[in-house]
């Protein structure tokens, strides 16, 4: 017979349900729910701290500042707490979507006749990046003592979120999965708008005027609406985009569903719309302190060994990627920029952000990643439908 404390106990556990596991609340002897300040006050704590690093960085001329020192600052509020202190999901949802519609202003048709006329080197250098990242995996498998699984798909690049979802499907540990996801991730972000920036100086090579898609300075002409009409069409292509995004169940949802409405819209009224740049920093600041506070250290202490090896093959994968990137400029003519970001493994955002920043053809580079993130992602499902396949061999 059930008792009055294992009532009470029950009681608790459907309440703490109804809560929900993504609100941390306090709960008081009446069994009623106190309002998070605490967590309202540290959520504005790290986008003031952000704030900062941002003006910082940006100040110093630090590539993709708005980005990178938000990052920073994530990751240290994180190492300080000792654990994960996530943001609502909604604020790395918005930074997405922004971007997405921002890329998407600044998309050429001519991108797609590119991609076509280089279809084969494309794909030739797509296939070879998918190569080294298994390759990867399989170093990590045997010297790290990490299952296959694991391994394989913290090692993939691009679309992590949605590879940390189905990881435990797959068979694999999905907060070793996540690990090495968000510090390919991290280390992506930080180092890879760098490393283009020095590379495109040092070898400033631009391609024929015909065969860049779209030129620097068109995004800069401005649009011929007001400011009020900017901003309803970036707050309606954000908020319909990402709802469109779920409904066909892309991944990275938010920014693709935001960057196809966003594209459809400027190419029905070409140079009618712009997203405001202030919009555009914002975005960058809300992905980079969503990114950096995501880290749990306590789980990095104890895989401190896979980590560290992680961190040494994300390196040679970020520099094969950048020789692939760089003969990828050779054989094509694409702009050296352009091309480098477009190869670089993964943190689609973070790249498209460089790209606007640094001069290189954001509708290119979102080609470039988005075919290999599809192709990547046509895999993972695949091998998540085999892996539900009831086993008849016995």
């Amino acid at each position: 017979m059930p008792t009055a404390s294992n009532e009470a106990q029950t009681s608790d556990l459907a309440f703490l349900d109804k809560v929900g596991q993504s609100d941390i609340v306090e709960i008081d002897r009446n069994n009623q729910a106190i309002a998070p300040m605490g967590n309202v006050l540290k959520t504005l704590q790290a986008l003031g701290l952000a704030i900062v690093a941002g003006f910082v960085c940006n100040y110093f001329r630090v590539p993709v500042g708005w980005l990178v020192g938000p990052l920073l600052v994530g990751v240290s509020l994180a190492f300080v707490k000792g654990s994960p202190r996530p943001l609502p999901a909604q604020f790395l949802t918005l930074g997405k979507a922004i971007i997405g519609v921002f890329s998407a202003s600044r998309f050429s048709p001519d991108t797609l006749v590119l991609a076509g006329n280089y279809a084969v080197p494309l794909l030739g250098c797509i296939l070879i990046t998918a190569c080294l990242s298994i390759l990867n995996g399989f170093v990590l498998w045997r010297l790290a003592g990490v299952d296959r699984f694991t391994s394989f798909l913290g090692t993939i690049p691009g679309s992590a979120s949605n590879i940390v979802a189905i990881s435990e499907d797959l068979g694999a540990e999905p907060v070793s999965v996540a690990i090495l996801q968000y510090t390919r991730m991290m280390l992506i972000a930080l180092l890879a708008p760098s490393v283009a920036n020095w590379l495109a100086t040092e070898n400033a090579m631009e391609a024929p005027a015909s065969l860049i898609s779209v030129p620097v300075a068109q995004p800069e002409l401005g649009s011929i609406q007001p400011l009020w009409s900017n901003l309803l069409f970036l707050v309606g292509c954000c908020s319909l985009g990402t709802l469109l995004g779920r409904w066909l169940r892309l991944p990275a949802s938010a920014f693709l569903g935001s960057f196809l409405l966003g594209l459809t819209i400027s190419w029905l009224f070409p140079h009618q719309f712009e997203v405001p740049r202030a919009a555009f920093s914002s975005a960058l600041l809300l992905v980079g302190v969503s990114v950096g506070l995501r880290f749990s250290w306590q789980t990095v202490k104890s895989l401190w060994r896979v980590v560290l090896l992680e961190i040494g093959l994300i390196i040679i994968l970020m520099l094969g990627c950048v020789a692939i990137g760089y003969e990828f400029h050779l054989v094509t003519h694409v702009d050296t920029m352009t091309a480098l970001l477009g190869f670089v493994p993964g943190a689609i955002e973070a790249m498209v952000a460089t790209a606007t920043q640094l001069g290189g053809d954001t509708g290119t580079v979102v080609a470039l990643q988005m075919t290999r993130q599809f192709l990547i992602l046509l895999v993972i499902n695949v091998l998540n439908v085999v892996s539900k396949q009831p086993d008849t061999t016995s």
